[in-house]
């Protein structure tokens, strides 16, 4: 029996991790081409926008997710909502702050977002939608 040891808690603490996922291999890449040079850098590492996909360690080298100008924290706080809420209800926002890059006052956005805005959705919602939409829709 192993005896409980604070140092290696605060080394657990510091382990970052992706969201839990039930996409596919192939609806990641759908949503990494979608989402490539308008929503999310062009230059993103593909293996580290799959990575966030995984609820395992993110790799040593992973660079937090960079997105576009297009895609304002509001839109981002909707898109992670929308996509992560449903697998990841306690802490999904904490694990933003570990895929994103400036995801700091994400909650904060979307409430806001939901709160003033007539449709209760942030501006450029329908976008996300349909390609959030398309990752679910099966190929012909």
């Amino acid at each position: 029996m192993q005896r409980y040891s604070p140092q290696k808690d605060e080394a657990a603490k510091g382990i970052k991790t992706g969201f839990q996922s039930s996409l596919t291999d192939e609806q990641i890449q759908i949503l990494f081409e979608k989402l490539k040079g308008k929503y999310i850098d062009k230059n993103t590492d593909e293996s580290h926008f799959k990575a966030i996909f995984k609820p395992d360690p993110l790799p040593y080298d992973f660079i937090p997710i960079i997105k576009t100008k297009q895609f304002t924290d509001t839109l981002l706080a909707y898109f992670i909502s929308e996509l992560f809420q449903k697998e990841n209800q306690s802490d999904y926002w904490s694990i933003s702050l570990n895929c994103f890059d400036k995801a700091e006052n994400l909650k904060q956005s979307l409430y806001n977002a939901f709160t003033y805005n007539p449709e209760g959705k942030p501006k450029g919602y329908k976008q996300i939608d349909a390609i959030l939409k398309s990752i679910y829709t099966p190929l012909q």
